[in-house]
């Protein structure tokens, strides 16, 4: 676990809010094992100058709960590739505005506050002229910072597709390895079992 990791989950109990986190260490220690991995997950998918301000991971986050895993990986895919549909694409208005503001030039509730309309409009297929913030979250947290009742079917979802991608991923990096250690290999029986005269034409140039 990172700073940063940290930091985007005590947004997301934050919300578009100012003033300090209520929450105390247990709530957020408890709030960090339940949605670190969908943290982890958001903060790979994005860009990293995307990642400067919590509050843009932290609304994805919780977006991410709410929409599901191809939604939110396609937001993701639009703001790192600039695949964007036109000037009116939510992904669009929302890259332009992160790339004129950073953390440093406005305050962080409001950075929240705007990347959940471009969020929003995104999720919902609706095109928008502008950024405007908005008070209102992608949910509000229950007592003791727990997802409403009607997204815990949604939660479980989401992470159960997360943890097969990590497990694809995962299996992709071991059989990669494997294909590297088999050409290893066979450089080196090649090596071996040719003529003394000949090695020094297969061994690198040094």
């Amino acid at each position: 676990m990172n700073d940063l990791t940290q930091m985007v989950a005590n947004q997301m109990m934050k919300g578009p809010n100012y003033g300090r986190l209520p929450a105390n260490k247990k709530q957020q220690a408890a709030f960090l094992r339940r949605h670190e991995d969908k943290i982890r997950w958001v903060l790979d998918k994005l860009p990293t100058h995307k990642r400067a301000s919590a509050a843009v991971p932290a609304v994805i986050c919780k977006a991410l709960i709410v929409y599901g895993v191809e939604k939110t990986e396609a937001l993701c895919a639009a703001l790192t590739k600039l695949k964007f549909q036109g000037p009116d694409d939510p992904a669009h208005l929302l890259w332009l505005y992160l790339l004129k503001n950073s953390a440093r030039d406005e305050k962080t509730v409001e950075v929240y506050r705007k990347t959940i309309c471009a969020v929003r409009a995104y999720m919902e297929g609706r095109k928008i002229d502008r950024i405007s913030p908005i008070k209102t979250d992608i949910f509000e947290w229950d007592e003791d910072y727990t997802l409403p009742d009607d997204l815990l079917n949604n939660n479980d979802e989401v992470d159960l597709k997360i943890l097969e991608q990590r497990v694809i991923e995962k299996r992709q990096a071991v059989e990669h390895n494997r294909e590297l250690e088999r050409i290893k290999q066979e450089v080196e029986e090649a090596i071996r079992d040719s003529p003394r005269e000949e090695r020094g034409l297969l061994l690198p140039a040094t």
